[in-house]
């Protein structure tokens, strides 16, 4: 039988075979309805006819109601007596056995179904066996009639189809060796149900190999055909009730549905008491389409210009009813209405929502279709444009600098609309955009006058634009009387200090911590001050976000970290920025990023900070030149140190137009220089160094812990043999960092005079480099003055000492080095990963590291930041976990490369 039927009974033998065993022995005078189940699709009418063909072979006689009505509602009298008439005479002729067979059990109307009931029931001695089908969950299925007429019967239900008989399907269909990936594709596409398989195979194009792509395709486009074709015989009230209700989502409530389709409530009662009797919608009382994919489909089956309709009714009455904003957006985004007005305001008001939450890039998507629908130049243009550089700031760079270039305000206008323009964007984007903008900016602060002549809310937009420009540029500007002195009176207090005042003190810290215009000690002390007078968190488009490569380069990196820490962004890991998973605003998280290496790599840990450095760049991605000068210092600095080849990359693949920035310059000509350094070209090395240093000299930066061109210059010098010129620029060198005061610097500097040394001076002056990083935060700098001194001692026991001391400070800073240096103290550094003992938590590891430093209790506790009891529990568990007693007992363990503490 399965023959006669060709490829639609594949895969149905054991259903057959059940069917024909039901067929030749029916038991008993009332035999149990064969009920035959299934979703829609799974062949049941195919099985039905097949049925059918087995009676008539068998000669049993037979009634096939297979053609009853379909989707029609309660039939009209005459056709009800036309259908009973044949049911009557199914009696008559010999034989005992009598087949009624029924598709869709569950769309027959009541006196049809009240006849097949008695017919059943009769007592002639005549046997009715009754073979139906129905759908699985249909709704018709749970009428009285139909429960009564089903009562205790045997239920044969259709399975899917084997991934084996798609398999066989797909290669007689295709004549060829097709994989059983695409079987597989295709079963998961369909279910295995039976009719969408064939549908599917159908669909695809002829004479080419089906893909899976294909197989998906297929599905898709045989669904809204067929649900086309469904609505297309419905009235104009079911179909657009389901048009409606597919626009908001596949589910909503019926008022809602009825005024979107424009329709009474009556009519949109009765539609969906239709399409639940369709199976459209599920049997409950919430309006919800069977399955929810359905509204997808339904969409892609309505009219375009029906659509447009729809969805600008959904926003209207979704803002009418105050449905959340975004879904009001979501539908204006799928409307070309011209009713510019209404949709711009509603998307800038969804823009503003989900930039509150963070979501920077959902906010420019929504900023940009209003875009689209303004006329440009006009007033709503402007504004969503504004708007839009705003949103930018915090993923694309590049466009809010374009963007802020074509909107700036000119000079002509009102100056309380500039100051509003430019405390929108942040010091760091103003920094990088072009002249016109700066210009306007320095314009903007001329016409506000000066702030010690101004009260109240004047003042502090004055102020505000003021720090703006101070940043901006390294020329001298005009400041408030006694401004140069806030900071010396922060130093006791920042709370009297207005937010204003406060973001200007910012930025005069900032440019005196590049100029070395304040020692180290009172930039740490004021900076502190002022962000613990900053009581929300602080963010990289504030101008107290400054102060963090201050506290970092003067000594407190701690305190950068753990305010980093309080500003609760998550940021990608590294692996997420490489793959591009950069979230909403990455390159908020780009700076947030740099900040914390500069820090890390203040403390020594070196490898940290190319970690953190990489991840930076990664999400910075293409914009990170355009980040302003700190950044591009930061990263210059740690591709120098960490000799990290990847980095150095960044910086020698810089675009023309890159470098015509003044710090983007210098810190290609510091990087070229290394890189010449290394494959032994003195000479042009040298040249790029002193064209590193003339650029920061016009910047004005001339603080030696932003990038060390003098240290590079002086090495590359004594190699050269002009160890009398190297003396001169260590001095220099020695004598700005004396200025700054920083410990670190200071070490740096003394390191640099030795080399430029000999005999008892040199050493003199090593042994200065490593009493001044004795109190440095910087642990890797102490390991290479140790290192150093280790060369230039005479004493084989007491160069071993410090070789020794050298390692292990290197190693609890997580990094290793080949133990070779040249004659310019530069080492090769290799960012080898140090093993961490199972069971140690990371705050045990910092306690560890420390104490196999050479720091005591109160100096760890100071410097982690709890107490001193705490670092003793710690050191104590450290001490149980791996089974030593001493500091003596942890320093071996850490020169013990079968158990060094990892990074």
């Amino acid at each position: 039988m399965s023959k006669a039927f060709g490829s639609e009974l594949r895969g149905r033998d054991h259903e057959l075979a059940v069917l024909t065993s039901t067929l030749r022995r029916p038991t008993a005078h009332l035999p149990k309805p064969l009920l035959i189940t299934g979703p829609w699709g799974s062949g049941k009418s195919t099985l039905l006819r097949a049925a059918e063909a087995q009676a008539a072979t068998m000669g049993i006689p037979l009634m096939s109601l297979a053609d009853g009505p379909g989707d029609a509602g309660e039939p009209g009298q005459a056709e009800a007596d036309a259908r009973t008439r044949p049911v009557e005479n199914l009696l008559d002729g010999p034989g005992e056995l009598r087949i009624v067979l029924v598709d869709d059990l569950h769309r027959l109307d009541d006196a049809t179904l009240k006849s097949l009931d008695a017919l059943r029931s009769r007592s002639d001695r005549k046997r009715v066996l009754l073979v139906a089908t129905m759908t699985d969950g249909s709704h018709g299925a749970y009428r009285p009639r139909v429960r009564s007429l089903t009562a205790g019967a045997r239920r044969l239900w259709l399975r899917n189809l084997p991934i084996d008989v798609i398999h066989a399907m797909l290669q007689e269909r295709y004549e060829s060796g097709i994989d059983r990936t695409l079987a597989v594709t295709c079963a998961e596409a369909t279910d295995g149900n039976p009719l969408l398989v064939s549908q599917v195979i159908n669909h695809l194009a002829e004479g080419i190999s089906p893909t899976c792509d294909a197989i998906d395709g297929g599905r898709r486009a045989m669904l809204v055909h067929r649900i086309r074709l469904l609505l297309a015989v419905e009235p104009d009230h079911v179909s657009g009730f389901a048009e409606a209700l597919s626009v908001l989502g596949g589910r909503g409530r019926l008022t809602d549905v009825a005024a979107l389709a424009g329709m009474a409530p009556d009519d949109a009662t009765h539609a969906a008491q239709r399409l639940r009797r369709m199976g459209v919608l599920r049997p409950c009382t919430q309006l919800e389409l069977s399955p929810l994919a359905l509204a997808g489909l339904i969409r892609d089956a309505t009219a375009v210009e029906r659509l447009d309709l729809l969805h600008h009714r959904a926003a209207r009455r979704l803002s009418l009813i105050g449905a959340p904003i975004e879904e009001v957006a979501a539908h204006i985004t799928e409307t070309t209405s011209p009713d510019v007005s209404w949709l711009t305001e509603r998307l800038r008001e969804a823009a503003r929502a989900v930039t509150a939450r963070g979501a920077s890039r959902t906010a420019a998507r929504h900023l940009r279709n209003g875009l689209m629908r303004c006329e440009p130049g006009s007033e709503p243009h402007t504004t969503l444009l504004t708007e839009l550089a705003v949103a930018e700031q915090d993923f694309d760079l590049r466009s809010a600098l374009r963007h802020l270039s074509q909107i700036v305000p000119p000079p002509t206008e009102a100056v309380d609309l500039r100051v509003r323009f430019f405390r929108r964007f942040s010091p760091l984007l103003l920094s990088s955009a072009t002249s016109t903008v700066q210009d306007s900016l320095h314009a903007t602060m001329l016409d506000l006058g000066d702030p010690a002549l101004l009260t109240g809310r004047q003042r502090e937009e004055a102020l505000r634009i003021q720090a703006r420009w101070c940043f901006t540029t390294n020329g001298a500007t005009s400041t408030p009387v006694g401004a140069e002195s806030w900071p010396t009176d922060a130093c006791r207090s920042s709370e009297g200090r207005t937010p204003a005042e406060r973001a200007l003190m910012s930025v005069l810290l900032h440019r005196a911590t590049l100029t070395v215009g304040r020692p180290a000690h009172e930039v740490m002390s004021l900076a502190g001050n002022l962000l613990q007078a900053e009581r929300d968190s602080v963010s990289p488009h504030d101008e107290a976000f400054l102060l963090m490569p201050a506290l970092a380069l003067a000594g407190a990196p701690q305190q950068v970290l753990n305010r980093l820490a309080a500003v609760g962004d998550r940021l990608p890991t590294q692996e997420e920025a490489s793959v591009g998973t950069t979230g909403e605003r990455p390159a908020r998280h780009a700076w947030l990023s740099a900040a914390e290496a500069l820090a890390t790599l203040c403390q020594g840990l070196l490898p940290e900070a190319v970690a953190l450095a990489s991840r930076s760049l990664a999400l910075g991605g293409e914009d990170w030149r355009h980040h302003g000068r700190d950044l591009v210092f930061i990263m210059a600095r740690i591709a120098v140190e960490s000799r990290n080849a990847e980095l150095c990359d960044q910086f020698l693949d810089l675009p023309e137009y890159a470098r015509d920035r003044a710090w983007a310059a210098a810190a290609h000509h510091l990087v070229r220089g290394y890189k010449e350094f290394g494959r032994g070209n003195d000479v042009t090395a040298l040249h790029h160094f002193q064209n590193c240093g003339y650029k920061l000299e016009g910047l004005g930066v001339s603080n030696p812990e932003y990038l060390s061109w003098r240290s590079m210059s002086t090495a590359c010098l004594i190699r050269m043999g002009r160890k009398f010129e190297a003396r001169a620029i260590a001095e220099e060198l020695y004598d700005i960092s004396a200025s700054w005061g920083s410990p670190t610097s200071v070490g740096v500097a003394l390191r640099e005079l030795a080399w430029t040394s000999e005999g008892k001076q040199a050493i003199d002056l090593m042994n200065q480099s490593v009493e001044a990083l004795s109190g440095s935060v910087n642990r890797l700098e102490l390991a290479k003055s140790h290192y150093s001194l280790a060369r230039h001692l005479e004493s084989p026991a007491a160069a071993k000492a410090h070789m020794r001391r050298a390692r292990s400070i290197a190693r609890s800073c997580g990094v290793e080095w080949d133990g070779e240096c040249d004659d310019t103290g530069s080492f090769h550094v290799q960012l080898a990963p140090v093993a961490v003992p199972l069971g140690l938590t990371t705050a045990e590891i910092e306690v560890a590291r420390l104490a196999a430093s050479g720091k005591s209790n109160l100096e760890i506790s100071e410097r982690v930041g709890v107490t001193v009891r705490s670092v003793e529990r710690r050191l104590s568990k450290v001490y149980a976990k791996l089974r030593i007693q001493s500091r003596s007992q942890l320093l071996d363990l850490l020169d013990d490369p079968a158990a060094r503490l990892r990074v």
